[in-house]
């Protein structure tokens, strides 16, 4: 009689405290997991970001090396479509269509290159004045890499912002400047990631911007709705 009641016993499954402990145990589990692979996942586009930039670094060294040591900063003159220093690089010294994408920041949305120079990364565009070079007509504004002091500490190109420029809402933008606050964005656990004159590319907190004369975003960016 007693293995007649012990076979029927393990035929009824769980208990109701059995599966309440086992949801419980789960829910521990996922509140322990979930939190690490964001990390995770913040921390690989992180460096997928730094990938860009590093290769951006060298286009930037192969268009000087062709441009008698100048670089390619802004345009005013209206264009279709529009040049940017982004478009510039990738046209002369980059692949095509190949390279677009390490113009763009995977960790702000939509996270890859979609059509449009103006929201990349963005290019320093108040360089001092005797680095300052024109084309004849003096539309075209160029960096001549010469007349940088100290190009380990020359930001050049760095994760930015549009605040609504030029008509664009929550996107990367194309161009930062120091005298200007919030255009470039420390979207990386609260770091910016800057690329300097000299090639290297850094993940910078709030002190080692604030050193660059850069006063960051941190957070989301909501001038215009974050999508």
């Amino acid at each position: 009689m007693r293995l007649k009641n012990l076979s029927i016993r393990k035929q009824q499954g769980f208990t109701l405290i059995e599966l309440l402990v086992v949801i419980a145990i789960i829910a521990t589990l996922a509140s322990l997991i979930v939190p690490v692979a964001s990390k995770g996942i913040s921390r690989a586009r992180r460096i997928s970001c730094v990938h860009n930039l590093k290769q951006v670094g060298g286009f930037i060294a192969l268009y000087s090396q062709t441009y008698n040591g100048q670089i390619f900063i802004f345009t005013s003159a209206v264009s279709e479509p529009p040049k940017t220093w982004a478009s510039v690089l990738n046209d002369t010294v980059g692949e095509g269509d190949g390279s677009a994408a390490v113009f763009v920041c995977p960790s702000y949305p939509p996270g890859r290159f979609a059509g449009n120079w103006h929201t990349t990364y963005g290019i320093r565009r108040d360089p001092p004045a005797e680095a300052i070079e024109t084309d004849s007509l003096g539309d075209e504004i160029y960096l001549n890499l010469s007349m940088v002091k100290r190009t380990v500490d020359y930001a050049i190109v760095a994760d930015t912002t549009s605040q609504a420029r030029g008509g664009f809402t929550a996107q990367q933008y194309y161009e930062f400047r120091l005298a200007s606050q919030d255009e470039v964005h420390a979207r990386h656990d609260n770091m910016a990631n800057v690329l300097f004159l000299d090639g290297h590319v850094e993940s910078c907190g709030k002190a080692r911007l604030e050193e660059l004369g850069i006063f960051a975003l941190y957070g989301d960016d909501v001038a215009g709705g974050y999508f």
